[in-house]
């Protein structure tokens, strides 16, 4: 992305193209992740504003 050009894209489309990083999230810890566990990535991806909040 870093030799994209973004001039001249409007700023809504420009987002699309933007990275996005959540925050960080431990591994589960067992074989089958617990429901804080699974919260914590709906979380994560909600705020970097991967998936609707």
């Amino acid at each position: 992305m870093a030799d994209f050009d973004m001039n001249g894209i409007p700023p809504k489309i420009r987002e699309l193209f933007e990275e996005r990083t959540g925050a960080a999230v431990k591994d589960a810890a067992g074989a089958t992740p617990t429901k804080e566990e699974f919260n914590a990535l709906l979380k994560s991806l909600r705020d970097a504003g991967l998936i609707k909040k």
